[in-house]
Parts: structure tokens; C-alpha cells; sequence
């Protein structure tokens, strides 16, 4: 991506609050001209103090003057800081959208927790620096181009000074762009990293009590953690030198000016009120340029911050469907035609070559083999998570393009061994599958569905009953009470085929045959697709395809 593209591509998230900005705006060339009239003010009352007449009018005007001011810029405060949050609740709202739509091969290359620390972080640094920052810039160039015009007015000899440290500021912020992008990826990189050491210690702790592993995971958070604060400290020394030098020139600056000014009002060229304006004027332009310096190193923190989330590709494509051909309603058969799969990370790694099987409506289907076959990675080609390197899925004799996965997972139930459950609560988990249904109707299918797996008494017992939270992935839950709800999702969902994968080999001889009776009970009309080495699962009227 092109430099000058990086910061189009942040600019542009500020289009839909266009219409906001200007009025913003508005606001602030209003107060900005406001305050560039004080020296001029202050230099009258220091040239002719007898002309200002200090009567009650004047007082209150300026009383009146003041407050309207005040309250301008509290407005126009409020109206960068909503835009802010607007804006960066949109941009994560965004790229969580593009996230979910990913392909199942994105994930096996990334760790969940880098993703989810920098949705938060990376993303927060956008809204200062797209809004009240961005706007502390425009206010320190339209005050910094003012008080520049004032100054010659005043006095063209004395400006010679500002024209000699511009070229000196311009170099710098140059030669230091590329450094503060740099840094701050950087930076943002090894944030992300630490907070992934954390999520796997936190989240895999049971193993760290076990085996006593304390002194390594904290070795491991403290490395990840030092490796931030030293580029942190590197950026935060590059900050302040650029602070120190601009200070140093300041202030020289400013002595200069006031060395000449005294010369000349001794040579009658100048007045006091004139050098006193000039001098404020000069205060205010440096105090601007100062600002411009730090919006300037905020601004390329943003861009190295920020490349990550930008990277992943904020384009949601959702696929189509043809609806005419491919109806659940009329499935007849799924197709696996010549297929030769490898995995995207592992391409010389053949796990199917030129592979066929049909499976057929309302059959059952038992898939068996050692470890390490292909049934796992065969469900995935069933659900469409991957597209075959070769070969095609066929739905009802019709090809399925990639983009068209979509629909046959709509076609699909999954019950896994352990299964995947929200941290939510019971309600949540079951009501994600419910679609095209009033709400008034939900809560009354989710508890007949659940009766019908015999997990109501148990939801019932339960502190707040179907409102209550379950943990991370379902941990205050029971192996059993797990596989249950996974079932009553996957009836909730009513698809024509239903993949089990492993799905009583983590439970008793009791829940096994309970769960075993459950889905005999509630699927005997659907396409049931089994992976088991369990003999007891497999009847005479299954089909069992050995891999």
C-alpha cells in the first residue's frame, strides 16, 4: 500500500460525519479568530490606554463574549469527542463483521487473542487522533497561520527569525516519519504478543497448577512484557527529543525576537504595544507549531498502530445463493466427486486424492478409520469450512461454487465431542440458531426443545434458570449437560443433515446411552453423519464408510 493510500485510507473513515465536522469547524474558526484578536487588543491598551473606556456596557459584553466562547468550545469539545466514539465503535463493528466472515484457514494462522487485543487497542488509537487530536491540528494551523500574517503586518524584519526555523521544522518532521511509523508497529506488535501470553496462561491454568509450571509462565509474560516497554521506551525517547529540540528553538527564537524588538523600539521603528503583540503572536505560533509537532507523532503512531486491522481487509463478501436449484427442501443427495484436498498451511501433505462418496437423504452414515485418516478433515469439507484443491461437492446433481459453501452449512447441524458454547447464558447459546421465527414464539420452541433432550429440570434448577451464564466454553457445565444443549441447538435449527463427531466418546455408559437414545428419538428422519470407533453407535442399518 502506498504511503500517501495509508493516511487516505484513515481520512476516509471520517466521511459519514461529514455534516458534523463542519459545524465543528465552524465552531472553531469562530474561537480561533477570537483569540487571535487579543494581541492585537493588548497592544491598543499598551499604545493608547486612554482610548479604551472601561463603562459597565463594556464590561458586561465582554462578560457575555466570554461565556459565549466558553460555550462554543465545550460544543465543539462534545462534537469531536462523539465523532470519535461513533467512529471507532463503527471501524471495530466493521472489521468484527469481516472477521466473522473469514475463511475457517484464516484462523488456523493467527491467535484469537492477538486479534481480539488489537480490535481493542490498535482501534482505540484512531479516535483520539482522528478527532479531538485532528482537531487540535486544524485549530494550531488556522491560530499558527494567523498570528504568521499578524506578525508581518507588525513587523516583516522581525519575522525573518520564524522563516529561518520552518525549513528546520519541516526536515525534522520528515526524517522522523518513517522512525514513529516504525516504533509504533512495533510497539502495537509486542502489546499484542504480551496480551497473548496472558490470554494462554489464564485460559490454560489448570495445566499450569498441575504441573507447577508458575515460574515459566511468569518468565514467559515478563520476557513478552519487556520487549514492549523497551520499544516503548524507544518511542517514548524519539517523543521527547523531537519536544526538546522544538523547545530549545522556541525559546531562542523568542529571544532573538525580543533582543531585535527592543533595538528597534529604541530606533523609534516599533512600539511597545507592537512588539508586545508580536511577541504573544510569536508565543501562540510556536505553542501551534508544538501542537502540530505532537499531532504529527500521534498521527504516524496511528498509521503503525493501525496497519495491522487495516491489513486484514475490512471487504465483507457475502456469498449467493441460487435459491431456484439449491432448496433444503428438496435435497436428494451430497456429492464428493474426485476430490484431492491438502491443507492451505501443508500443500505437499495429500490427506484425499480423487475421493468419492454420496451420501443420500434420511441414510445414516458411519465414517471409521485410525487417527490421523481424514475424518475430521473430511466434516470440514462437509460443512464447507474448506474448498477442495481439486474435485466438487455436488447438492442435488448442481456443482457447488465456493461461494456457495454458505449454503450448505445451512443445511448442517454439528455435535462435537466437546462442544463450543458461548461464555452467555443457556438462552443466548440456543436462541443464535433460531431464525425467521416471531419472538414471541422462541422462548416456547427452546423449552419444548429442551424437555425433549431432558435438560429443562436441570435449566430450571439453575440460579436464574435459562438466563444464567455458563463460563468460558460452557466450563460450569457437565460433559453430559454440554452434549445435550449442543443437541437441542441442532434440533432448534431443524437442517436436513446432522454431522456427529465423536460425540459420546467423553461421556458414562449412562449419558452415552441417553444422548445415543436422544438423537435416535429426535434425527430419525434427517441425514446422520457419524465419526465414532464406538461398535455399540453402529446398527445393521447404517452404512459405514471406512477411511
Amino acid at each position: 500500500m502506498p504511503d500517501l493510500e495509508k493516511h487516505f485510507l484513515r481520512l476516509r473513515l471520517l466521511r459519514p460525519y461529514w455534516l458534523q465536522l463542519i459545524c465543528a469547524m465552524v465552531i472553531m474558526v469562530i474561537t480561533s479568530i477570537s483569540q487571535l484578536i487579543i494581541p492585537k487588543g493588548i497592544a491598543t491598551f499598551f499604545d493608547a490606554p486612554q482610548a479604551i473606556n472601561f463603562d459597565a456596557k463594556l464590561i458586561v459584553l465582554l462578560i457575555i463574549s466570554i461565556v459565549f466562547l466558553s460555550l462554543l468550545t465545550a460544543t465543539r469539545f462534545y462534537i469531536f469527542e462523539k465523532i470519535g466514539i461513533d467512529l471507532v465503535t463503527n471501524f471495530r463493528r466493521n472489521i468484527h463483521k469481516s472477521l466473522l466472515y473469514k475463511p475457517v484457514s484464516f484462523y488456523e494462522s493467527i491467535n484469537i487473542a492477538e486479534v481480539t487485543s488489537r480490535l481493542t487497542s490498535d482501534s482505540e488509537q484512531l479516535k483520539d487522533t482522528l478527532t479531538v487530536n485532528l482537531a487540535q491540528f486544524i485549530r494550531a494551523s488556522l491560530i499558527a497561520i494567523g498570528s504568521l500574517v499578524s506578525m508581518i503586518i507588525i513587523s516583516p524584519s522581525l519575522c525573518v527569525v520564524i522563516f529561518l526555523i520552518l525549513p528546520f521544522f519541516l526536515f525534522t518532521s520528515r526524517f522522523l516519519a518513517n522512525r514513529f511509523n516504525s516504533l509504533s508497529e512495533n510497539v502495537q506488535g509486542n502489546l499484542a504478543e504480551s496480551n497473548k501470553v496472558a490470554f494462554d496462561n489464564l485460559n490454560c491454568f489448570p495445566v499450569i497448577k498441575i504441573y507447577n509450571g508458575y515460574n515459566t509462565a511468569e518468565q514467559l509474560y515478563q520476557s513478552s512484557t519487556e520487549k514492549y516497554v523497551t520499544q516503548k521506551r524507544k518511542l517514548a525517547l524519539l517523543v521527547s527529543s523531537v519536544q526538546g529540540v522544538l523547545f530549545s528553538v522556541m525559546y531562542l527564537s523568542l529571544a532573538i525576537v525580543l533582543i531585535l524588538g527592543i533595538w528597534q523600539i529604541q530606533n523609534k521603528y516599533l512600539t511597545v504595544g507592537e512588539l508586545s503583540a508580536f511577541a504573544l503572536y510569536l508565543a501562540m505560533a510556536f505553542t501551534c507549531i508544538s501542537t502540530l509537532a505532537d499531532f504529527f507523532a500521534d498521527w504516524m503512531q496511528c498509521i503503525g498502530a493501525t496497519n495491522y486491522l487495516f491489513s486484514m481487509n475490512a471487504d465483507i463478501h457475502k456469498p449467493t445463493i441460487r435459491m431456484a436449484t439449491l432448496n433444503p427442501n428438496k435435497l436428494t443427495s451430497l456429492k464428493l466427486h474426485n476430490i484431492s484436498f491438502s491443507y492451505p498451511s501443508r500443500p505437499e501433505s495429500k490427506i484425499f486424492d480423487k475421493f468419492n462418496l454420496e451420501i443420500v437423504k434420511g441414510e445414516t452414515l458411519v465414517l471409521k478409520g485410525s487417527s490421523g485418516v481424514g475424518k475430521s478433515t473430511l466434516l470440514k469439507l462437509l460443512m464447507g469450512f474448506y474448498s477442495p484443491t481439486k474435485g466438487n461437492l455436488i447438492l442435488n446433481n448442481e456443482i457447488l461454487s465456493s461461494d456457495e459453501y454458505n449454503f450448505l452449512r445451512e443445511l448442517v447441524s454439528y455435535v462435537e465431542q466437546d462442544p463450543l458454547l458461548f461464555s452467555t447464558s443457556v438462552y443466548q447459546n440456543l436462541s443464535l440458531v433460531v431464525n425467521d421465527i416471531p419472538d414471541e414464539q422462541v422462548d416456547k420452541l427452546i423449552i419444548d426443545v429442551c424437555k425433549k433432550v431432558n435438560i429443562h429440570d436441570f435449566i430450571m434448577s439453575l440460579p436464574d434458570q435459562y438466563d444464567t451464564r455458563i463460563g468460558d466454553r460452557g466450563t460450569q457445565l457437565s460433559g453430559g449437560q454440554k452434549q445435550r444443549l449442543a443437541i437441542a441447538r441442532a434440533l432448534l435449527k431443524q437442517s436436513e443433515i446432522l454431522i456427529l463427531d465423536e460425540y459420546t466418546s467423553a461421556l458414562d455408559k449412562e449419558n452415552r446411552d441417553n444422548i445415543q437414545h436422544i438423537v435416535n428419538e429426535h434425527f430419525s428422519d434427517k441425514t446422520v453423519i457419524i465419526v465414532s470407533h464406538n461398535e455399540t453407535e453402529t446398527k445393521e442399518k447404517h452404512r459405514i464408510v471406512y477411511l
